[in-house]
């Protein structure tokens, strides 16, 4: 047989006394509930005031897109696109390594510096690198710019010895180039060579 049900009784709803909390009071919470006051925002700095240009109106278009060239950035970090040349663009001075040219400015440097110096082993390889650097510094302003240099200078005691210099080298022939001089007097005697590699 089913129990029958019990009534609610008041002594019941007594024993809690939540349930009698109001409706709009249930969920009131305390400012301790509520977690730390949000923080005051700063009104930001106008646009002026960062350095950031005005921005100009929507009608004229030309101030907007800036009809001034582009600033290029200062520094080191310049990064240069390729050029994708793999010869010299024209034939001629000032594009191609010219042999002539080259040979003529190696035998002035050599003769203006050596011609009557007696050998002294303390300077000959100061002098060599004088002659190096001069030499490099002379046929840079013949204007090859994307090429890259290399002079080479021997300077040694003549005593009647017999002495010969050789080179090889991996090139292009139809871009690269060299050139080279050669001088002596009674007591010293200089070699002196230019190759010039083009620089892709």
């Amino acid at each position: 047989a089913l129990s029958p049900r019990r009534p609610h009784s008041r002594a019941r709803v007594a024993a809690y006394p939540s349930a009698r909390v109001p409706r709009s009071n249930r969920f009131a919470r305390t400012a301790a509930d509520r977690g730390p006051a949000p923080r005051e925002r700063r009104p930001s700095p106008s646009r002026q005031a960062r350095g950031v240009p005005r921005e100009s109106p929507k009608g004229n278009k030309a101030s907007a897109m800036g009809d001034e060239d582009p600033v290029m950035p200062v520094g080191d970090n310049v990064t240069f696109e390729n050029t994708y040349m793999q010869k010299p663009e024209e034939f001629g001075e000032g594009y191609k390594f010219m042999r002539g040219p080259v040979q003529k400015i190696l035998t002035d440097t050599i003769k203006e510096r050596l011609e009557g110096t007696q050998y002294d082993p303390l300077k000959s390889a100061q002098i060599a690198k004088e002659l190096a650097d001069t030499v490099k510094e002379r046929v840079k302003n013949l204007g090859y710019e994307r090429y890259k240099l290399v002079v080479q200078v021997t300077v040694g005691e003549k005593t009647g010895q017999a002495l010969r210099l050789a080179s090889r080298c991996l090139w292009d022939t139809a871009t690269d180039n060299f050139a080279s001089d050669f001088y002596e007097n009674s007591s010293v005697f200089c070699v002196g060579m230019v190759f010039g590699l083009y620089y892709e």
